[in-house]
């Protein structure tokens, strides 16, 4: 066991740099309370997983006055098997916070009364962006979520009232979401 006894004032000397990330198993020294306790790397890096984001891949027809789930989702990044394909999903695995974005077009230059784009959690509204759809509005929500690891899971909407079928588009510059979590719970 190390103890203070057995330190040298000057055992942090600076003389050698760190030349890479250091591993999870590599040890560091620290005083808990005047008490020098050694802890592992992995405890105190930032990791910013899971993580998905997904684009538009290909034009979805929205109903009239129907909340309808985006199901023509491509993904990019899907660090941890979260983003579920089938489901139009992202179930997050691990309980944390988590900062979630969604993006979406309708691919119409048409004016009607409303439209918009939701952030569901549990097939519930959390977080949406509605306004007038004025030649080609492009709409985002983004928010910070409390979610409980698998139990819990995030989905994308769109709605429209337009009076007839409306298509979202299928340009990724303009539909994508992505979803990081920020901390642990």
């Amino acid at each position: 066991t190390v103890t203070n006894a057995k330190l040298a004032q000057d055992i942090i000397s600076g003389e050698t740099a760190l030349g890479a990330t250091p591993a999870d198993t590599d040890e560091f020294l620290v005083s808990d309370a005047g008490t020098l306790k050694r802890v592992d790397y992995s405890y105190i890096k930032a990791v910013n997983t899971p993580a998905f984001m997904i684009k538009a891949s290909a034009s979805q027809t929205i109903a009239n006055s129907t909340t309808t789930l985006i199901s023509t989702w491509a993904e990019d990044l899907d660090t941890d098997s979260a983003w579920d394909t089938s489901s139009h999903r992202f179930t997050p695995q691990e309980a944390g916070k988590y900062l979630i974005h969604v993006t979406s077009q309708f691919s119409s230059g048409d004016d009607w009364d409303i439209s918009g784009v939701f952030i569901r959690v549990n097939g519930g509204e959390q977080g949406r962006a509605m306004a007038r759809n004025e030649y080609y509005l492009t709409q985002s929500v983004t928010r910070i979520f409390t979610l409980n690891g698998s139990s819990d899971y995030i989905d994308f909407a769109v709605r429209h009232e337009s009076g007839s079928d409306k298509d979202i588009t299928n340009d990724a510059a303009n539909r994508f979401a992505w979803g990081i979590k920020l901390i642990g719970l």
